[in-house]
């Protein structure tokens, strides 16, 4: 599964070439969904089987396969992406064998901007900035 894992910011950047028949939903207090069908190269790619069917590879013989998939993308009242999310399903058929998966990938993001970061005294000073004093115990978590 990890092969096939794609970070939230590049999914967005895949959106264009990933997703068809975008649809628009306006939900509460000014968040808007977009919603779309998933290519069937997208579904080959974020569900890891790596193509489109064809010949059996290594099972032999020929193989029917059918992708199919979702994706959405939620966008908060300020424009800013709050919840990403796919489902893909692959069905196979080898012979008299059928193989039917779908999985479902949610990503929610929150309190975007607001990390903190410590910079290293030796990193800040390759990067030419103060360095960030170091936290107490109860500024970690």
């Amino acid at each position: 599964m990890l092969r096939s894992f794609r970070a939230p910011h590049t999914l967005l950047n895949d959106l264009p070439r990933f997703v068809e028949e975008v649809t628009r939903t306006d939900g509460q207090d000014g968040a808007v969904t977009f919603d779309g069908v998933l290519s069937e190269e997208a579904v080959a790619f974020l569900a890891g089987s790596g193509g489109r069917g064809g010949r059996g590879g290594r099972f032999g013989g020929d193989v029917e396969m059918e992708n199919s998939g979702r994706f959405s993308v939620t966008l908060d009242a300020r424009g800013a992406p709050v919840e990403l999310a796919y489902t893909v399903r692959t069905r196979a058929v080898l012979g008299e064998r059928e193989i039917d998966r779908s999985r479902r990938t949610t990503f929610r993001l929150a309190d975007l901007g607001t990390a903190k970061v410590r910079v290293p005294e030796g990193a800040a000073e390759l990067l030419g900035i103060e360095p960030t004093p170091e936290a107490s115990e109860d500024e970690w978590f």
